[in-house]
């Protein structure tokens, strides 16, 4: 921005002095040259016999305000980062839509050209999705019965097996316990058979020897009989 010098405070900005002896046309190719023309003035004019190129590229600056009333960079052209320039990332346009940077319509908001048919296929691949989605869990339902209907039929037939096995392992225990029984049983009757004979035979041993003992003592007292009837 302009500052005059001291002693000077309504002296007039050297750019309206210049604009009033050039003209507008020539004030702003002035304009847009006057980042070189400074730039080279600052490595070949002194310091005190600056140009009027110099006066403008001084005077220019990151903030300087251009005819169209915008604000300008340091190179002279526009800042697209302020309210109402020629391009901006939030500039509204004359049919009332949002333009990028580059100027073109932003087709995200609503009422651009297309927005409609983009969010009418949006909702549309947004419902084919979930209805995908849908179908899938109830595949994945769907298997998960099945699986469920097969691990219980799987446990019924391991557990019919089981007391199957169990059952035939109860009769062969049974069956065991019975042979047993009946082997004892056998065994007591051949005990008690042979015992029963041992007792008979040593009874009829008994009495064979208590007989023949018997007639022996008899057969003794007989002759013993004998002898003194005689005598």
């Amino acid at each position: 921005r302009f500052r005059p010098p001291p002693g000077n405070r309504r002296a007039a900005p050297p750019v309206f002095l210049l604009t009033q002896s050039f003209g507008v046309e020539t004030m702003r190719i002035i304009l847009a040259m006057a980042p070189l023309i400074g730039a080279a003035t600052l490595f070949t004019t002194p310091a005190d016999a600056a140009s009027p190129a110099a006066l403008i590229a001084a005077q220019q600056s990151s903030d300087d305000i251009g005819a169209d009333g915008l604000k300008r960079r340091g190179d002279g052209s526009i800042d697209d980062s302020q309210p109402g320039q020629a391009r901006g990332d939030d500039d509204i346009g004359p049919d009332g839509l949002k333009r990028r940077g580059d100027g073109s319509i932003d087709d995200d908001q609503p009422g651009a050209p297309g927005a409609d048919d983009r969010r009418t296929e949006a909702e549309r691949e947004a419902r084919r999705e979930a209805k995908e989605a849908e179908k899938a869990a109830k595949e994945a339902a769907k298997d998960a019965e099945k699986a469920a209907k097969e691990a219980a039929k799987d446990a019924e037939k391991a557990a019919k097996e089981a007391a199957k096995d169990a059952r035939d392992a109860a009769k062969d225990e049974a069956k065991r316990t019975r042979d047993e029984a009946r082997d004892a049983a056998k065994d007591a009757r051949d005990a008690a058979r042979d015992a029963a004979k041992d007792a008979r035979d040593d009874a009829r041993d008994r009495a064979r020897d208590d007989a023949r003992k018997d007639a022996k003592d008899k057969a003794k007292d007989d002759a013993d009989d004998d002898k003194s009837g005689k005598g």
